[in-house]
């Protein structure tokens, strides 16, 4: 990799949850141990036969990451995945990650990792809370799944991701078809559930974004 390529790169692992406390200098040299990688559309990145022991960072372009067929969450520039792999004993990937576009993603060895703890505590304490995150976030993913009807399902998908915004409860999706997919509903199913709880009152829809009025349902 060119510099100027590696110090972009490592500008965009350090505005990273896990990296955000590592100074410029360690991360260009993560950046350095790392290996460039660059994907074509709906090219498999992760999966079970295709496993790499390695936290990896979506450099550009975008996957998602599926189980089955059901679409468990969609990695944009910056974000990172494979956490789980690098302290686990076991050999294979429990999701499927599969690139949209053409992009390119950065693999940082276990060894690099540690070493980059060792050096710096508020990473490891970055990385933990990062997996305990990740824990609450599959819960949520199960609940959603598991609930019923798809008004169940809507329902418990956003009182799971709300946000409070002076005072009220508020989910703001980047489209319909991102929270259709998520619940693995068909379009029509979706319109329906969200009709459903609006007629309940309890969520208002104001344009796309989703006000949760009764939390307690």
């Amino acid at each position: 990799m060119k510099s100027s390529q590696i110090e972009i790169i490592a500008e965009l692992l350090g505005k990273t949850r896990i990296f955000s406390g590592a100074d410029k200098e360690m991360l260009i040299q993560a950046v350095e141990a790392g290996e460039l990688k660059s994907y074509e559309r709906n090219e498999t990145i992760f999966c079970e036969k295709e496993y790499t022991r390695a936290l990896v960072l979506i450099v550009s372009g975008s996957a998602s990451v599926t189980k089955g067929k059901i679409a468990m969450s969609k990695l944009s520039k910056g974000e990172l995945f494979g956490a789980v792999t690098l302290y686990s004993d076991y050999n294979y990937y429990v999701t499927k990650v599969t690139a949209n576009a053409k992009s390119k993603v950065l693999f940082l060895s276990k060894e690099t990792i540690s070493d980059m703890m060792a050096k710096n505590i508020e990473i490891a304490e970055n990385f933990i809370e990062y997996l305990s995150e990740r824990i609450y976030f599959l819960n949520s993913r199960i609940d959603a799944f598991t609930a019923g009807s798809a008004a169940d399902k809507l329902r418990e998908y956003l009182i799971n991701n709300a946000v409070c915004v002076d005072g009220e409860k508020v989910f703001s999706p980047n489209s319909i078809m991102e929270i259709a997919k998520k619940l693995d509903l068909a379009r029509a199913s979706l319109y329906r559930a969200i009709d459903e709880l609006c007629k309940n009152g309890e969520i208002e829809k104001c344009g796309k974004k989703f006000i949760i009025k009764t939390v307690d349902k």
